[in-house]
C-alpha cells in the first residue's frame, strides 16, 4: 500500500476511532447511569418512538450524504441541491409524523402519551439531517480530526443534561432531551466549518443523478431498519414495554460497541475506497488489512462480554436488569459479525455497484421474514436466536459478491477470518469453565479480562498471524 495512503488511512482511522469512541463510552456510561435511574418500561417506550424516528431519518437522508461522499467531483452546487433535497424531505416527515401521531398511539396502545412524545420527538428529524450532511463534507474531505470534536462535545455535554433530567424526575423525557440537545450542539459546532445552511441552489438533473446511486443503499438500508422495527413493534405489541425495556437494553450495550467500529471503518474507509475505484488490487489489500485488524480486535471483547456477562449486568446496572443477560450474550455475537458486512459492503459501494447490494440484502431479508414469522410466537429469546441464523446467512451470501466484485477468493475470506475467531472460540471454552471465588464483582472483571488478553496476546505472537506484519507495515 502506498506509504501516504497507509498514513492517510491509519491517520482517519485513529481520529474517527477516537471520536466514536470517546463520545460512544461517554453515551454508554450516560445509559448506565440512566438506567440505574429510569426503569425498564420507559427504555420500552423509547425504543418503540425511536423505530419511527429512525425510519423518518432514513427517508430523510435516503442515503444522499453518502452519494455525495462517492461522488469524483463535487461543487457547491451539488451539495446544495442534496442538502435542501434532504432538508425538505425531513420536512414533510416530520408533518406526517405530527398528523399521523394519534393514529400510531392508538394502534400501539403502548402508553397513554406516547403521541405528544412522538411529536416533540420528531423535531429531531431536520436536525439530523443537518447534521449528517455537514459530516458528510468533513468525511470526504478526510478531515476526521474536526469532526472528533464536533461529536465528543456535544455528546457529553448532552448526557451531563440528560442525567439531571433523570434524577428530576422527568423519566422518558430524559432520553429525549439526550438525542435533541446533541444534535443541536453539534450542528453549532459543525457550522464552524460548514455553515449550517448553504447558499440556496437546486438543481434537478444533480438530484436525479443522486438519487438513482443513492437509492439502491438507501433501500438495502430501509430493508435492514423494517426489520429491526418490526421485532419492536412485535414485542412491544404482543408482549409488553417491559419486556421490550429488556430486548432493547439488551441490544443496545453491545451496539454501541458494534457502531462505534462499524461507524468508524464505513467513516473512513468508504471515501477512501471511492478515491481507489480504479485500483481494485490496492483496494483489496487495504480491504483485507482492515479486516484482520478488526477480527483481531473485536473476537475478544466478544467473547469476554458473553463470558462475564452477569457480572457486567450487575455491576454496571444493578440485579434489576439480570433478564437482559439472554438478549446481551445473544446481540453481541450477532452485532460483533457486523463489521465483516459493513467492510466489505462498503467498498462494493465505493465501486459503485450499490444494486449488488440492495439483491443480497433482499435475498437476505426473506429469509429474515420466514425465521422472524417462525419464531416471533415462541417468545422474545426465540426472535432474537432468529436473529444470529440471519446474519450468519448474511455473512454467507455476502462471500459471494465479494468474490466476484473485488476478486477476493472464499479461500482468502476465511484465512483472515480464521485465525483470531478460533483462537477466541479456544479460550472461550477454557475461560468458560473457569471457576473464581472472588467477592468482588470488578476484580473478577479485571482479573479475567487480563488474564484472557494476556493468553490471547501471547497466542497471537508465538503463532505468528499475519496482522503482525500488517501492523508492521503500517507503523513503519
Amino acid at each position: 500500500m502506498n506509504p501516504k495512503l497507509s498514513t492517510i488511512v491509519l491517520g482517519g482511522l485513529s481520529w474517527s476511532f477516537g471520536s466514536r469512541m470517546v463520545s460512544n463510552l461517554a453515551q454508554l456510561l450516560i445509559y448506565f447511569i440512566l438506567a440505574r435511574v429510569l426503569e425498564p418500561v420507559e427504555f420500552g417506550i423509547m425504543a418503540s418512538l425511536t423505530v419511527f424516528i429512525n425510519l423518518s431519518n432514513m427517508f430523510a437522508t435516503a442515503g444522499l450524504g453518502n452519494a455525495n461522499i462517492q461522488m469524483k467531483e463535487t461543487d457547491e452546487k451539488r451539495y446544495s441541491t442534496i442538502f435542501y433535497l434532504c432538508l425538505g424531505l425531513s420536512i414533510l416527515l416530520y408533518l406526517i409524523i405530527f398528523l399521523s401521531a394519534p393514529a400510531l398511539s392508538s394502534v400501539l396502545n403502548i402508553t397513554e402519551n406516547f403521541d405528544s412524545l412522538l411529536q416533540i420527538y420528531g423535531l429531531t428529524i431536520s436536525l439530523a439531517v443537518i447534521s449528517s450532511m455537514q459530516i458528510s463534507q468533513l468525511s470526504r474531505a478526510l478531515e476526521f480530526k474536526k469532526i472528533f470534536y464536533c461529536s465528543t462535545i456535544p455528546s457529553i455535554l448532552a448526557g451531563v443534561v440528560s442525567i439531571i433530567f433523570a434524577y428530576r424526575g422527568f423519566g422518558i423525557y430524559a432520553l429525549i432531551a439526550n438525542v435533541g440537545i446533541a444534535r443541536i450542539l453539534s450542528i453549532l459546532l459543525y457550522s464552524l466549518y460548514y455553515p449550517m445552511f448553504p447558499k440556496f441552489g437546486f438543481n434537478i438533473d444533480i438530484a436525479k443523478t443522486s438519487s438513482m446511486y443513492s437509492g439502491n443503499l438507501f433501500t438495502a438500508s430501509l430493508l435492514d431498519e423494517l426489520y429491526r422495527s418490526s421485532m419492536v413493534i412485535l414485542i412491544g405489541k404482543f408482549y409488553n414495554t417491559t419486556l421490550l425495556g429488556y430486548y432493547n437494553v439488551g441490544r443496545q450495550i453491545p451496539g454501541f460497541i458494534s457502531n462505534t467500529l462499524n461507524a468508524t471503518v464505513a467513516s473512513v474507509i468508504f471515501p477512501v475506497f471511492s478515491g481507489l475505484q480504479d485500483d481494485l488490487k490496492r483496494g483489496k489489500e487495504m480491504l483485507r488489512k482492515s479486516l484482520r485488524t478488526l477480527n483481531i480486535t473485536i473476537f475478544p471483547v466478544l467473547s469476554l462480554m458473553i463470558i462475564l456477562t452477569d457480572e457486567i449486568i450487575i455491576f454496571l446496572l444493578t440485579d434489576k436488569w439480570l433478564p437482559i443477560a439472554p438478549y446481551l450474550k445473544l446481540f453481541t455475537i450477532i452485532l460483533g459479525l457486523h463489521h465483516i458486512y459493513m467492510s466489505s459492503t462498503a467498498y462494493i459501494n465505493s465501486l459503485g455497484e450499490s444494486f449488488v447490494t440492495l439483491k443480497y440484502n433482499i435475498l437476505n431479508k426473506l429469509f429474515a421474514a420466514l425465521i422472524l414469522f417462525l419464531t416471533y410466537e415462541k417468545g422474545v429469546e426465540a426472535i432474537v436466536f432468529g436473529q444470529l441464523i440471519v446474519i450468519i446467512l448474511l455473512h454467507l451470501f455476502n462471500m459471494i459478491p465479494s468474490k466476484i466484485y473485488i476478486r477476493y477468493s472464499y479461500k482468502e475470506q476465511i484465512e483472515d477470518f480464521a485465525p483470531a475467531f478460533l483462537t477466541n472460540l479456544f479460550l472461550f471454552i477454557i475461560f468458560s469453565h473457569l471457576k473464581l471465588d472472588i467477592n468482588s464483582l470488578f476484580l473478577t472483571i479485571v482479573f479475567v479480562t487480563s488474564l484472557y488478553l494476556i493468553l490471547y496476546s501471547i497466542i497471537i505472537y508465538t503463532m505468528r498471524f499475519q496482522v503482525l506484519d500488517d501492523w508492521r507495515q503500517l507503523i513503519k
